[in-house]
């Protein structure tokens, strides 16, 4: 199911829990299809789009998202074009059949940065999210680095067991973390 049919479904659903007006009570109701589709529109956290940019010039840049296809190309455009930069690879639930946390969208993932871009090794890849259940537990379980962006009031996905590599509050924090290592001397 794509994603802003999943996120209509859920808006419906959300609705009947709370006691909303019955015309409410359907995926089908314009309302839940407005919500559904809404995500593409949802604005990106204001670091994103420069942080994604910096990053670009060191690293092949790839989207794993559980958005649809539609949704997900209007978020690429309020990331590549203030970010000047343009992502390397998407690939989305739609495209993959199953939304993470499956493992298999990872598996998806890797077979592709190692087809596509010739990465075959686990320590080469980072996995870069703040959805700690989505994200970081299926990095933990296939043997991947992670960076956590752990950013304040972003509850989405907590799970204490999930591990990761690196912590962050921010996305910025990450970039300039970058640039800091690639500007330090070399022994």
């Amino acid at each position: 199911m794509p994603y802003s049919e999943l996120l209509a479904n859920a808006f419906a659903a959300l609705g009947q829990r709370l006691g909303a007006d019955s015309s409410y009570l359907s995926g089908t109701d314009p309302a839940a299809i407005a919500f559904g589709q809404s995500v593409g529109d949802w604005s990106p956290f204001p670091d994103s789009a420069l942080a994604l940019g910096s990053l670009s010039r060191d690293f092949k840049l790839v989207i794993l998202s559980n958005v649809d296809e539609s949704n997900i190309a209007r978020t690429r455009r309020l990331l590549e074009g203030p970010g000047n930069f343009t992502f390397d690879l998407v690939l989305t639930a739609q495209q993959i059949g199953s939304y993470k946390p499956a493992l298999g969208n990872f598996e998806a993932m890797l077979a592709r940065v190692a087809s596509e871009f010739g990465v075959t090794k686990k320590e080469e890849v980072l996995v870069v999210a703040q959805s700690r259940v989505h994200d970081h537990v299926p990095a933990n379980a296939l043997g991947l680095h992670s960076a956590w962006i752990d950013r304040e009031g972003a509850a989405m996905g907590h799970e204490e067991s999930a591990q990761y590599t690196y912590k962050f509050d921010t996305l910025e924090q990450l970039a300039k973390a970058v640039r800091q290592e690639k500007s330090a001397p070399t022994e």
